[in-house]
């Protein structure tokens, strides 16, 4: 109890100073707009569409906006919400899988880990994908019809989403008895997410979607360059031991960590394969799962793993001092540097928001 206590108190912390100090970038004044003009008329429920995006983030953060605060801080304190559900979800996903104390390790590192810090802090839908794919996998272990609405949710974020959700189906599909409830899941997300199709642009979906892939092409300085995105992020540190737990799961044939592993490793891959616009938070929802992974691997080597989460908290917490307090000196990403600081994507356009009522 204490211990989720001080969690708590870290994570709002960490989430909530100076919630409004990136100034606020483009995909978020669209958004905040779009909830607005759906918070105003029904008839815009469907207006996200209308560029090819997906949209529950904004039907969730339409009539938030009700209530009349900042609505830049009411989209971001959505996220907030978001990230307490990813937190939340990887400790009972931890916990399922393995025990209380790697579950503890690993909501623990969760709680300061930057990438989830940073896009906690903003009012995106990535962090709604991420929890929603956490909760998915998490439900996936003892399948119900509410998994078809957890993977419905994630659809109705991103279809990007489309792969973890076949993934998050390996667990159920391994037992022959639970067949019948991962195929009724199956129809009831489809299901759902075919109810857009009410929209004459529902179309616009699969031709946006298709503006951002390319046909399948290696280059290892695209590699190299994801791999520094995840670093900034997660710490050089950080990779090093995710790998030395994989390599490790592979010689114990760790069935767990390996199935945790293909979540990190495919959606990198096609990422690397067939993206042809990528961005840093399109890594986002792998952060969960390396959390997971890493907090195993140093579980593993007791006493020393004690000393090495301590020596990697603390290099996690460095970054979010500086994300918190002078984001444009915390080391970000080129890509991330370019589009919320400098460019005409990032702005203080948001002073003329108004909710409409």
């Amino acid at each position: 109890m204490l211990l989720g206590a001080i969690a708590l108190i870290v994570f709002l912390l960490l989430r909530l100073v100076n919630l409004d100090l990136i100034p606020v970038f483009a995909d978020e004044a669209i958004y905040i707009r779009w909830a607005q003009l759906i918070g105003s008329d029904w008839h815009n429920f469907f207006i996200p569409l209308s560029d090819g995006k997906t949209p529950l983030f904004m039907w969730l953060l339409a009539p938030l906006l009700k209530f009349g605060a900042d609505p830049l801080l009411t989209g971001r304190l959505l996220s907030v919400a978001a990230g307490l559900g990813t937190v939340i979800g990887i400790y009972l996903l931890t916990k399922k899988l393995f025990d209380r104390q790697t579950a503890i390790w690993a909501a623990g590192l969760s709680v300061i880990q930057p990438f989830l810090v940073f896009y906690d802090r903003l009012s995106l839908v990535d962090s709604w994908l991420t929890a929603l794919i956490v909760w998915s996998v998490y439900l996936s272990l003892n399948p119900s019809l509410w998994l078809g609405l957890f993977w419905a949710g994630a659809l109705l974020t991103k279809p990007s989403a489309g792969l973890f959700i076949a993934l998050s189906a390996v667990w159920p599909a391994l037992k022959r008895k639970n067949w019948l409830v991962l195929v009724k899941a199956a129809f009831l997300a489809f299901g759902i997410f075919n109810f857009q199709r009410l929209s004459s642009a529902f179309h616009l979906i699969a031709s946006r979607s298709g503006d951002y892939l390319q046909p399948p092409h290696f280059s290892l300085d695209s590699l190299w360059l994801f791999t520094t995105w995840l670093a900034a992020y997660f710490s050089w540190t950080g990779l090093i031991i995710f790998a030395a737990a994989f390599l490790w799961a592979i010689y114990r044939r760790e069935k767990k960590i390996l199935i945790l592993s293909s979540l990190v490793l495919i959606p990198f891959l096609v990422t690397l394969f067939i993206g042809k616009i990528v961005y840093p938070r399109y890594l986002l929802p792998l952060i969960p799962f390396m959390t997971i992974i890493v907090a195993w691997g140093l579980r593993q080597i007791k006493r020393w793993g004690l000393v090495a989460i301590m020596f990697l908290a603390l290099i996690w917490l460095i970054k979010d001092y500086h994300l918190v307090v002078l984001p444009q000196k915390a080391n970000l990403p080129s890509a991330e540097t370019v589009q919320y600081f400098e460019s005409w994507s990032a702005g203080i356009m948001y002073r003329y928001f108004s909710p409409m009522s």
